[in-house]
């Protein structure tokens, strides 16, 4: 038998079939398993990448459509081993900062917004840590590129307002698409209150108790402010992780210092103006809108202390009138929209319209209401 002569070939031999069925086997289970093996895969030194982003539900192809993303903005990006925690905060050295090259373009209808490294600072194929199958990415964006771990509890500026609404997302790029252009669509990451009211106004007090420009705020009352992403689980391609407020602090009681409450945006206020309610008398309205953004969290005291409005009178007297949630909900990426009126006879609080709708598909034309009845 020749091989018997040459007893180092042919051990060589042995353990090269032993290193090709290692192989095979590996990369059968790396398919099969549930949790994605990290492998090195060579790649070509090419130049550092770019993102192509958009906005959940946006849609590219309405006329003078306002740009979500400006040039300058910044996104910061993260390429997790094993489903790690991303750290996004701003003196972070595990995340690549891209900033917006421009607003929306025609180049891409679907993704119209291009992302470029920060001093020139990003990935590369090559230095990313593929699963198996796919690279994944985690992505988040901070209005005022400023990193925070809380909602501000005074959203009464738009700054402030527009400041605490984070946007995240999660990417899976399958490794034979490397080189190809990286898509993102980014979510709402917390939950938007949107309050529209009419209040009957009038000139004189013998008119009517409220004066002109008499709802001086709205605020959500003993919120809390701080939230977790639940970066543990596997989730759809491009879908947006759990976002909510921590379990624990659910339970704190309304005099804890975690809870703030949160004076909301006044986005809209119109002059008064006459309309006619359905017994044909002629009431004066003011109209306003409120918006205030809070992470997913459970409704304090089932909901009855939720909703404050400060309303001056005539005699300058400010009353304060409460909303009760009752079966409503705060939902990560969802807005609750609220139609309500104040009486001016009874000085309670009417709902005309009470719901939860997607942040991408609600609007504020939404919003439509007409005049009340008066309670006799």
């Amino acid at each position: 038998i020749p091989l018997l002569k040459y007893p180092n070939k042919l051990k060589r031999m042995m353990n090269n079939k032993i290193q090709y069925i290692l192989i095979a086997l590996c990369s059968v289970l790396g398919a099969c398993s549930s949790e994605e093996v990290p492998v090195t895969i060579p790649q070509q030194d090419t130049e550092t990448m770019t993102f192509s982003v958009a906005m959940n539900g946006d849609n590219s192809d309405e006329v003078n459509v306002v740009p979500y993303f400006k040039k300058g903005d910044q996104i910061r990006l993260y390429n997790p081993v094993s489903y790690s925690t991303p750290d996004f905060t701003d003196d972070s050295q595990k995340a690549y900062i891209y900033e917006c090259d421009s607003a929306r373009t025609a180049l891409d209808e679907e993704y119209p917004y291009k992302f470029i490294p920060f001093n020139n600072k990003g990935f590369k194929w090559k230095n990313l840590n593929p699963t198996s199958i796919y690279y994944m990415f985690e992505a988040a964006y901070f209005p005022g590129n400023k990193y925070f771990n809380e909602v501000p509890f005074d959203q009464s500026t738009k700054e402030n307002f527009k400041n605490a609404d984070l946007l995240l997302t999660h990417h899976r790029q399958l490794i034979s698409e490397q080189d190809k252009t990286v898509k993102l669509k980014f979510h709402h990451a917390f939950a938007m209150v949107q309050v529209k009211v009419k209040l009957p106004v009038s000139e004189f007090p013998d008119q009517g108790m409220f004066p002109e420009n008499a709802l001086k705020g709205v605020y959500m009352r003993a919120m809390l402010r701080n939230y977790e992403v639940d970066y543990s689980g596997v989730i759809d391609n491009d879908a947006l992780r759990t976002v909510r407020v921590p379990k624990n602090d659910e339970a704190l009681p309304v005099n804890n210092p975690k809870r703030k409450n949160i004076q909301m945006y006044c986005s809209s206020r119109t002059a008064p103006t006459p309309e006619t309610d359905n017994t044909g008398k002629e009431v004066i309205y003011q109209e306003y809108i409120f918006q205030g953004i809070v992470p997913e969290q459970n409704f304090l005291n089932e909901g009855n202390d939720f909703l404050y409005f400060q309303v001056k009178r005539h005699d300058a007297e400010e009353v304060l009138y409460k909303f009760k949630t009752e079966t409503l909900t705060l939902k990560s990426s969802h807005i609750l929209n609220l139609i309500l009126s104040i009486d001016s006879n009874t000085l309670e609080i009417i709902v005309l319209t009470a719901e939860v709708k997607p942040w991408n598909t609600a609007t504020v034309d939404d919003m439509e209401i007409g005049p009340v009845t008066p309670t006799n």
